[in-house]
């Protein structure tokens, strides 16, 4: 599985007997999920409510020498409709707003389009990032 963020607010994946899951750490370093490990990992619906709080980290799985490995995930995701935005009490002089508010299904959309993970490693701010100094106008992206 190449590298990738997930999309939702957080999954719960639980890998047995073998390894494969590798997550990316702040300073770029790839740790490897130990096997039988339980590991929480938050996705960019999470990032951009908490306003960057709170990362939604790079991770891919890779299989050595044709190795079997089961895993189960537990998703928790926004509903279609919803509009994904830092509540106030986030945003202030010292963590100015980092997104647009979104929709939770066009964000999807634009994931799985030519300008979403093929294109982009920070599909999130490529989607609705502002630009330093770049006043929200309360406007879909």
């Amino acid at each position: 599985m190449l590298t990738h963020r997930d999309i939702n607010t957080m999954n719960f994946i639980r890998q047995q007997e073998g390894q494969g899951l590798e997550i990316q750490t702040g300073d770029g370093k790839w740790l490897l999920a130990s096997p039988n490990s339980f590991n929480v990992i938050v996705g960019e619906s999470l990032q951009a409510w908490s306003n960057g709080r709170v990362k939604a980290p790079p991770h891919r799985v890779k299989m050595l020498n044709n190795e079997k490995r089961h895993s189960i995930q537990f998703g928790s995701y926004f509903k279609d409709e919803c509009i994904i935005q830092a509540p106030g009490e986030l945003v202030d002089q010292d963590h100015p707003q980092l997104y647009k508010p979104f929709n939770y299904a066009n964000y999807a959309k634009f994931l799985f389009s030519d300008g979403g993970w093929a294109e982009n490693t920070d599909t999130l701010k490529a989607y609705c990032g502002l630009i330093e100094g770049e006043e929200n106008d309360g406007m879909k992206p």
